[in-house]
């Protein structure tokens, strides 16, 4: 299977080392893997990642520390033509804005699984949440799988999706 994981960067969080740990688990071993980002981070795990991936399997749409709004919507042209050319059959999304960005992207691959990678429960400020939550929800009709790192984080992300039957599972 073709996988396709995309998320904001590689700074030194927990779903960032998350991907890391899963990669050096085996998770995605027997699969085709390409990693997304919008942007480098801070430190040195994009080129930990890389070095287990491959370079060529880690694509970094900006070398930058922090995204901006000229990298979203660069990557939102950058996913979309990976996706139609590499034609990955699932992409699974990591944290928010990926989230948010990936979503869009699928609603124009109608075949591809889109999985929702939940890593948090609670945005850091109000703000964020007043936005996303909305905009995430909407969009959810697009995600046909939801992963989480934990059964809490699992059951109190549910109020961002719309209701539908979707297959569900604890990634640790």
């Amino acid at each position: 299977m073709r996988i396709l994981y995309f998320i904001n960067g590689f700074d030194p969080g927990g779903a960032e080392h998350g991907l890391l740990t899963l990669l050096q688990a085996g998770f995605f071993s027997g699969h085709e893997l390409k990693i997304l980002a919008f942007c480098r981070g801070h430190g040195a795990l994009a080129d930990e990642i890389a070095a287990k991936i491959g370079e060529h399997n880690l694509i970094l749409t900006s070398q930058s520390e922090e995204p901006t709004l000229r990298t979203f919507v660069g990557t939102f042209f950058v996913m979309l033509r990976l996706i139609r050319e590499w034609r990955p059959d699932m992409v699974a999304l990591s944290l928010k804005q990926a989230n948010l960005l990936g979503r869009l992207v699928a609603m124009f691959a109608p075949r591809l699984h889109c999985v929702s990678f939940e890593h948090t429960t609670r945005y850091r400020s109000r703000r964020a949440a007043g936005i996303y939550g909305p905009v995430l929800k909407a969009l959810s009709w697009r995600v046909d799988e939801i992963w989480a790192d934990c059964e809490s984080t699992l059951q109190e992300t549910q109020g961002y999706f719309l209701p539908r039957r979707r297959r569900s599972h604890i990634v640790p």
